[in-house]
């Protein structure tokens, strides 16, 4: 979903209550956001967390925006607090992004320097798979 912004997450919510099937929801968006304060964002942020609460049976984690240092520290300051904020709400629902060090850039992403190869990609899902799975050994 190139360009996913928060905005556009509700609608996706919505097609998965259509669903039904569904046990585990990863959420993993955020960098799109990077030039927005956590203030600036709180509110839909808000309405994406409170719409879990409308799907039982689903259970719903928000992978931590992994931040390059490949991008101004204004923005990597932006990206910590909407993580920060994120997890004060969802508590252990939260997966913790990999660390900075672990995080490598697409070399082709020669403009927005935001883009993880592949091995990074793959970090990022062994990461967010390993935390649903000790969550539900914990349940």
């Amino acid at each position: 979903y190139p360009g996913l912004r928060f905005q556009h997450l509700l609608p996706i919510l919505e097609s998965i209550r259509k669903d039904g099937r569904l046990e585990n929801v990863i959420i993993s968006a955020g960098m799109n956001e990077r030039t927005n304060s956590v203030n600036r964002v709180k509110q839909i942020l808000d309405d994406i967390l409170n719409s879990f609460n409308t799907l039982p049976g689903v259970n719903f984690f928000w992978q931590g925006i992994a931040v390059p240092d490949t991008i101004p520290k204004s923005h990597q300051d932006n990206l910590h607090d909407i993580n920060n904020y994120i997890q004060s709400k969802l508590q252990e629902r939260f997966i913790q992004p990999i660390p900075t060090e672990q995080i490598q850039i697409d070399p082709s992403d020669e403009i927005y320097r935001i883009h993880y190869n592949q091995e990074t990609v793959d970090l990022n899902l062994e990461n967010a798979i390993a935390h649903v799975g000790r969550f539900q050994k914990n349940l």
